[in-house]
């Protein structure tokens, strides 16, 4: 019984992201301690902002920063961008605070770094409820994004990405993690292979999305472009980005072209006039259609036909 119980549970988690937090191809940081990025926030074209309260800020600024940002995430919200902010991790003394000021109707969620294990999920969880409470915001609205950054949480990623409901993606932190595992950063990534492999199919598998990790290298488009498509290969629905400059070119891979979509609309109508007649497969295009490939098909058409896209 408890397979069947988890499989539901991973598709009514599944149907929630969606309607939540739709599209998320590209989430840009800005930095919380830069009123000036701050400011041109609420301009920029990425899927999702992510004020951050965490490694951008340095320590000495981070009470001022979290005044910024508190501030910040009305108007990127009413700029029809999903407002993301990343909170200092649980290992500080600092995240209950972050909660307790940025949790507001409008923000659509948390990102919570160092996301090491279900207990500081699990925490977390129990800190947005208490500042949920506080702000007057509906009991469980605040959504999170856990931070995979170490081995320790590598290991632990599927208990970690059913700690809390509140969960609608893992991310992978490839900086943290490369550090943790004393290994180079390299621009080809060759290095991240297993780690964002594993997390992507424990994502899929808790019917929730996969956000890759950035790309630190700037003004390298092929490098990003590279990155970005091994990350859509193992399964990933968008990325962490750093620079504005980042943002069109991932969300131009993250996003089907026009004749994807046609033949998408073509495969489902096949499919469908085949089932119809009592038949599980057709061809396609020279291309053999049966009951997966017609759901992927279905699955594009549902999540990008109706998105307004930047």
């Amino acid at each position: 019984m408890q397979p069947a119980s988890r499989s539901n549970t991973s598709i009514e988690r599944h149907e929630s992201t969606e309607t939540v937090v739709s599209l998320l191809r590209t989430l840009l940081f800005v930095s919380g301690a830069r009123p000036e990025m701050l400011a041109k926030a609420r301009g920029l074209r990425a899927d999702a902002i992510v004020l951050d309260l965490e490694d951008s800020v340095p320590a000495d600024e981070k009470l001022r920063a979290r005044d910024l940002v508190r501030a910040a995430v009305v108007p990127v919200a009413k700029a029809a961008k999903q407002a993301w902010v990343r909170v200092n991790s649980t290992y500080t003394l600092l995240a209950k605070d972050d909660c307790r000021a940025v949790v507001m109707p409008e923000l659509t969620g948390i990102l919570l770094p160092k996301a090491d294990s279900p207990e500081i999920v699990r925490y977390a969880d129990a800190l947005l409820r208490d500042a949920e409470a506080l702000n007057g915001v509906e009991p469980g609205a605040t959504r999170v994004i856990a931070h995979i950054e170490s081995a320790s949480a590598l290991l632990r990623a599927e208990a970690i990405s059913r700690a809390s409901e509140r969960i609608v993606a893992l991310a992978f932190g490839g900086e943290d993690y490369t550090a943790d595992m004393r290994i180079e950063r390299t621009p080809g990534g060759g290095e991240l292979a297993y780690a964002r492999s594993l997390i992507a199919v424990v994502s899929r598998a808790a019917g929730i999305m996969a956000i890759d990790t950035v790309y630190p290298y700037l003004h390298d488009l092929e490098g990003l472009l590279h990155d970005a498509a091994e990350a859509k290969r193992a399964g990933y629905q968008g990325k962490l980005l750093i620079h504005p400059e980042q943002v069109e070119p991932v969300a131009r891979l993250f996003t089907p072209k026009d004749e994807e979509l046609d033949n998408a609309r073509r495969i489902v109508e096949a499919y469908d006039r085949a089932s119809a007649e009592g038949r599980g497969a057709v061809q396609v295009d020279g291309v053999m259609v049966d009951a997966p490939v017609a759901k992927r098909a279905r699955q594009m058409l549902e999540l990008f036909e109706t998105a307004k896209l930047p």
